[in-house]
């Protein structure tokens, strides 16, 4: 018999040691895999792409196929995972678990959409007529009660196409119908439709629901510029403000008296501070979370919220000093930046207008610096502002000619 050395035989007991512990994590890895697996929901897949169509725009198909191919690429980026990921990619998706019945709820639904689509139109271009009513009537009934009574899952995407073309198509004929009984169907569906759909909110809260609701008044406006200024103690993530400061703008956007308007009251009466800073750095930016089609006829809505708080001086009082002149500051810099024949140049001018009025002062922040800037574009051809410049020059000639 060969005789084994002490070291040779520790050795040994080592690697017998080390085998018998990786032998046992692996069982336990493969038991923990397996009770991983066992507990994966058979239609889970489907549930992954669910979650994704109620946040996007995006066809179900295209959601699902997108999915498939990260979990196709996790599968060969990280090999431990392949078995799990691949019980995901065999779960029953979204188009091979249509039973009979919801595939036929789907066409009926769909025929009811754009047979919707058709009317709709057809009542936007023309007089409407007794019997558009009544065909109107009874589509709106069968949405209705299909909204009703199918699981959101169901209906999503077929609400979701074409970036909410039907939403869009209801809004209209409820803008433009005077039939209590149509109204009443559609703010039932905008009702459902706001419960199970959070995106599709912000498009009515921009269109039909600010000129609706009898309940907005100042004392409401006041509550959100207080929570502006002071979030709920639970919103961790701060994203409730730019919600609130949103849903003012796109209210004030259908406020034509800025005397009887509900948020320039409040704003009297209210907190101010952190609404002011915010309507300043998105005019900054640039940006208009409400999204306004800027043209001659319509400013954004962050300066159609400043020419409203600019139209008298204990209004416009809210903001400080600086605050006014960081105003001017980015007024000078896009009357520089922005091109001849832009609407949004045009709406400076008459911001600048607005301010000027106000000022107290025998002098103006910066006048020094307007003056060959507004002599300037004066001189382009075609001068597209030329009515802004020159009322400027008649009403402030001692801020903005020499």
């Amino acid at each position: 018999m060969q005789n084994i050395s002490p070291t040779e035989n520790s050795a040994k007991n080592d690697f017998a040691n080390e085998y018998g512990k990786a032998t046992s994590k692996s069982n336990v890895e493969c038991q923990l895999c397996s009770q991983d697996v066992a507990s994966i929901p058979n239609d889970y897949l489907m549930e992954l792409v669910n979650i994704v169509c109620r946040r996007t725009n995006l066809d179900v198909t295209k959601v699902e196929e997108i999915i498939r191919m990260t979990l196709n690429h996790m599968q060969n980026t990280i090999p431990s995972l392949s078995g799990t990921l691949q019980v995901i990619l065999n779960s029953s998706s979204y188009a091979n678990t249509k039973t009979g019945s919801s595939k036929a709820y789907d066409s009926a639904l769909s025929g009811t959409l754009t047979k919707l689509k058709f009317h709709l139109s057809h009542q936007a271009k023309n007089d409407m007529k007794k019997e558009d009513n009544d065909v109107i009537h009874d589509l709106l009934e069968e949405l209705l009660d299909s909204l009703n009574v199918e699981d959101p899952d169901g209906y999503h995407h077929l609400i979701q196409q074409d970036d909410y073309h039907i939403i869009q198509i209801l809004v209209s004929c409820f803008q433009l119908n005077y039939a209590p009984s149509l109204k009443l169907l559609l703010a039932q569906i905008f009702g459902v439709i706001c419960y199970t759909m959070r995106d599709s909110t912000t498009i009515l809260l921009h269109s039909v629901l600010p000129t609706e609701l009898d309940e907005w008044n100042a004392e409401l406006i006041e509550i959100l510029l207080e929570k502006i200024e002071r979030p709920p103690t639970n919103d961790d993530s701060v994203q409730l403000p730019p919600l609130f400061l949103k849903t003012i703008l796109s209210f004030n956007l259908h406020m034509k008296d800025s005397i009887r308007n509900p948020v320039i009251i409040a704003l009297q009466n209210g907190i101010t501070q952190e609404f002011c800073s915010s309507l300043i750095l998105l005019f900054n930016r640039n940006v208009d979370p409400v999204g306004v089609t800027v043209s001659n006829q319509n400013p954004s809505a962050v300066i159609k919220m400043m020419l409203d708080m600019f139209s008298s001086e204990a209004v416009a009082s809210v903001f400080y000093t600086n605050d006014v002149k960081v105003i001017l500051d980015i007024i000078l810099r896009n009357l520089t930046d922005l091109p001849s024949g832009d609407s949004g140049r045009s709406w400076n001018l008459t911001l600048l207008n607005r301010v000027a009025a106000i000022n107290i002062t025998s002098n103006f922040y910066r006048s020094e610096e307007f003056i060959p800037i507004l002599s300037d574009l004066y001189k382009e051809e075609p001068c597209f502002d030329r009515e802004h410049i020159e009322k400027l020059w008649l009403d402030f000639p001692s801020y903005f000619r020499n």
